[in-house]
């Protein structure tokens, strides 16, 4: 995948090495497996042993069946339930409250136990803007259909979820699971989700609280295991009364038991404190009862949403670090922190291993909570604060950006979270990550984004994405500003990104030389490992090169820069092959734009980037519609409509006009009709509302194509249609059909008027050098002479068309014009 995650989270906790077995519960679930139950939902608060329980139950699965007793079934014999090899686990938290991380995660998960799973997925997860929930839900289930083994999707932590649009996904997942796959949701509350019509099915296996507390006999056994020495029968039935069964208040009460010289009067002491919580007066029993250094150890740490031992040793180290840090509650000798951990696993002090290795850590939830509710009792906010800034640091220096920008903000420290987000954009952009540089965006105040131009430059690339250069045009003049103001180190790289967002904009207002003089500083200023940045350089300065009339040029820069990339499928090498793709088609140069756009499409498609892999259908769309070639064309233009949400909106724009228009030329007129209306409920849908107008032009174009005259002059009259602006790159003008509209109407007044249009365009294409706006332009500007009764003109016009379309074998603008 292209996106990153966090291993840890997709790795199945172990189960403790003495565990409470507990049949009764194993068998209940294997049941509900075996007869074909979907969903197996486990609900209970903090405490309650579902994790492990789960992860037990799992482990039971991975028996065979070739020894279970003849004629029985796995339902009915536990000892040898159904065997199932392939489980994805993922343990959430609060920050998964996000649809695209979420669903990246679920794919990461799956991609553990089959590492090709959901292709499809993870193209639609490396666009800016998400599909709709039902389409995510549905081009996940194909998938997981196509999964070649039975598996099992763990969701552990699923009360952590908020969002509204996961409970969307996971309600229509839970609709129309395949047959090979089973769900697992673990959480603290009952979730959000349509489960009363999988109870109506009998599709869903639930345990509860009521069923999870431990039996006298079950808290026996764990205490027996849990302590030296076997504890009186007294002491057992106080404790399990005390609390009611509560597994976590079992485990607590274990460890304050320990070491007590006077078992009857710590059982006595526990129950006449049976006003104060459990869990309160249980947590002091166990904290103050450790070695200082413990203590030390698990209230610092408790700040951690995962830990190793590197991690704390930056919150324990001595040294200037704890000079700063006044609380006497939080100093003492420095210990071995490995020894440390490795008596809290054997103690079994709710640490959680989070891999094989045993590198990396949590604590069990609730201890977590408790624990903070600790430090926050006998800790400063600023002592508090200190230590997640401790925390963020190391994150940062070892790589984990997004934890260190967490902790940073729950530091309070908005300016260091700023900081890294600003520091690490070129790696996302270098990615094309957008989706993780907008969430990043996110987190941050705005006052902060305000402030530091690299972040309003990450906005304003975002912004470019979306065609939206109006709104980055302010963007470019306060980060200009602040640049002025400030004396900063990157001063340089600062400028060479605003400089490559300024030859975009001088792009789009038709300014080729200053756009073309912007690009070249901004390249000499780039460095070469900023590969996203300076491959939007290289884009339009070879756009701006073909602008100014030197096409020659930048082709030849162009190769020059894919030279040492042609190997490689990066960011660089598909925007310079899509810049080249562009040049041969603005100049009419369609053998040679069929030659790149092959390169360009077998380079993306290989590489599974899918914004590339839509661009190389496009333009190969519009090579074989012009060539006439209409079943190569529609076979091209459908595969930019069926990539629709893991394309650029723009590309699916162009492609999706591409096969009405296709479908229009071979004579399919309901087709074509209905294709366009699909096209305006997608932009609806995903709110591309620039699109529309653009769209409804269209339609008045098709309606005319048609012999609906009438439609196209409603649309006509009622358009109001401002002057060009930029190149006149897109397959639908306005502008262009409004002329055509006037034409058919074959009054003198109408031609003028369209005479006159048609100059002002044919200006902008002269002066851009857009040689495949210029045929179509004089064709039209000889229809227009025709009509007039000026034959010669109109021959004279046409014949300049002509010229400037044979070598690009060009058929379907002159035919198209009847």
């Amino acid at each position: 995948m292209l996106l990153s995650f966090l291993q840890t989270k997709l790795h199945r906790p172990p189960v403790p090495s003495h565990q409470v077995q507990r049949p009764q519960l194993l068998t209940q679930l294997t049941q509900g497996l075996a007869r074909g139950d979907n969903l197996t939902l486990v609900v209970a608060p903090a405490g309650f042993g579902k994790t492990t329980l789960v992860s037990q139950w799992i482990d039971t699965l991975s028996l065979t069946d070739e020894h279970a007793p003849q004629g029985s079934s796995a339902a009915e014999n536990n000892a040898h339930p159904p065997k199932i090899d392939h489980v994805a686990w993922l343990s959430l938290d609060e920050y998964d409250n996000d649809l695209g991380l979420f669903l990246g995660y679920i794919v990461a998960a799956l991609q553990c136990v089959f590492p090709a799973a959901c292709p499809n997925t993870v193209g639609l997860l490396q666009g800016l803007r998400l599909p709709p929930v039902h389409y995510l839900a549905t081009t996940l289930l194909s998938e997981l259909a196509e999964l070649p083994n039975d598996f099992i999707l763990v969701l552990d932590d699923y009360h952590t979820i908020e969002e509204t649009t996961i409970h969307q996904l996971v309600a229509r997942l839970l609709d129309h699971l395949p047959r090979q796959s089973h769900l697992v949701l673990i959480s603290r509350t009952e979730p959000p989700l349509p489960l009363a019509r999988q109870r109506v099915r009998q599709r869903t296996t639930e345990l509860r609280a009521a069923g999870l507390y431990f039996s006298r006999d079950e808290a026996q056994t764990f205490l027996r295991q849990a302590l030296d020495k076997p504890p009186a029968p007294e002491t057992i039935t106080a404790l399990h009364t005390q609390t009611e069964g509560w597994i976590a208040g079992l485990q607590l009460a274990a460890l304050a038991l320990r070491g007590q010289n006077d078992e009857r009067s710590f059982v006595r002491s526990f129950v006449e404190n049976n006003n104060r919580h459990v869990m309160d007066y249980l947590m002091e029993e166990v904290l103050m009862r450790q070695p200082l250094a413990v203590q030390e150890f698990l209230v610092r740490t408790s700040i951690l949403d995962r830990f190793c031992i590197p991690l704390c040793e930056a919150l324990l180290g001595g040294g200037s670090k704890r000079a700063r840090t006044p609380s006497s509650f939080l100093h003492h000798d420095p210990a071995d922190h490995q020894t440390i951990l490795e008596y809290l696993v054997q103690a079994n002090l709710f640490v959680v291993a989070l891999n094989d290795q045993g590198d990396w850590y949590r604590y069990h939830h609730l201890f977590q909570a408790l624990l903070r509710h600790h430090l926050q009792a006998h800790a400063t906010p600023t002592e508090i604060a200190l230590l997640r800034s401790q925390a963020s640091a190391w994150l940062a220096n070892h790589g984990w950006i997004e934890e260190a920008v967490q902790q940073a903000l729950a530091a309070g420290d908005h300016l260091t979270a700023a900081e890294l987000v600003e520091q690490h954009r070129h790696e996302l952009l270098n990615r094309e990550d957008w989706r993780t540089l907008d969430r990043w965006l996110a987190l941050l105040p705005a006052a902060q984004v305000r402030q530091r131009p690299g972040l309003l430059l990450a906005q304003a690339f975002i912004l470019g994405l979306q065609y939206k250069f109006t709104a980055i045009t302010p963007l470019l003049q306060t980060a200009a500003a602040r640049l002025a103001e400030e004396n900063l180190t990157d001063a340089q790289l600062i400028q060479g990104e605003i400089d490559a967002l300024w030859s975009q904009s001088w792009y789009w207002q038709n300014e080729g030389q200053q756009s073309l003089t912007a690009a070249q500083q901004a390249l000499e200023q780039l460095p070469t490992t900023h590969l996203y940045v300076r491959s939007g350089a290289l884009l339009y300065l070879g756009v701006a090169y073909h602008m100014v009339g030197q096409s020659t040029l930048a082709i030849k820069h162009l190769r020059a820069a894919l030279e040492p990339h042609t190997a490689q499928a990066n960011t660089l090498t598909t925007r310079v092959l899509f810049t080249l793709t562009t040049i041969h088609y603005l100049a009419g140069a369609l053998t040679h734009l069929h030659e790149t756009a092959q390169d360009f499409w077998q380079m993306a498609t290989q590489a599974n980037l899918s914004l590339s892999t839509v661009w190389g259908h496009y333009f190969l769309g519009v090579v074989y519609y012009e060539w006439n070639d209409l079943e190569a064309a529609a076979h091209h233009f459908s595969a930019v409509v069926d990539l629709r949400y893991s394309g650029h909106a723009l590309a699916v724009h162009n492609g999706w006009l591409g096969l009405a228009w296709t479908a229009q030329a071979q004579g399919r007129n309901a087709e074509a009709q209905q294709q366009v209306a699909a096209l305006l409920h997608f932009h609806r849908e995903m709110n591309h509302l620039a699109f529309l107008p653009i769209t409804h032009a269209f339609q008045a174009r098709l309606a005319l194509q048609q012999g609906d005259g009438a439609s196209a002059l409603r649309w006509a009259q009622a358009a109001h249609l401002g002057p060009v602006r930029g190149p006149l790159l897109f397959p639908e003008l306005p502008q262009l059909t409004l002329a055509k509209i006037l034409l058919s109407q074959a009054t003198a007044e109408s031609v003028a008027e369209a005479t006159l249009l048609l100059a002002q365009l044919q200006q902008i294409a002269e002066n851009t050098h857009n040689t495949v706006r210029r045929i179509e332009l004089l064709a039209l500007q000889a229809l227009a002479a025709a009509s007039q009764g000026q034959t010669e003109q109109a021959l004279t016009t046409l014949q300049r068309a002509v010229l400037l379309a044979k070598p690009g074998r060009f058929i379907r603008t002159f035919v198209d014009l009847g």
